[in-house]
């Protein structure tokens, strides 16, 4: 099964409309345009949210910012960083 990715057109979308709004699970997941289950894997994988167990946010700058450096993808519904592929 082909890896899901950021397309560039979703990476420029939110560049584009990025602003420093801190932003839940579900409302980060609509900014990048993918499902709150892949920002479910991004956080298994290691990508901090700040705020009590039950508040986590952060911005789309830093979700989109951490998915580059750590070329974040989606293989057979699970989520990998790069080194652990």
């Amino acid at each position: 099964m082909k890896p899901i990715e950021l397309t560039i057109a979703v990476a420029q979308r939110c560049v584009a409309s990025m602003t420093e709004q801190r932003l839940c699970v579900k409302e980060l997941a609509g900014s990048l345009g993918v499902s709150v289950r892949y920002v479910y894997a991004m956080r298994s994988c290691g990508f901090g949210m700040e705020g009590t167990p039950h508040n986590q946010t952060t911005t789309t700058k830093e979700a989109v910012r951490w998915i580059e450096q750590n070329d974040f993808k989606m293989v057979d519904g699970v989520g990998r960083v790069a080194n652990r592929i």
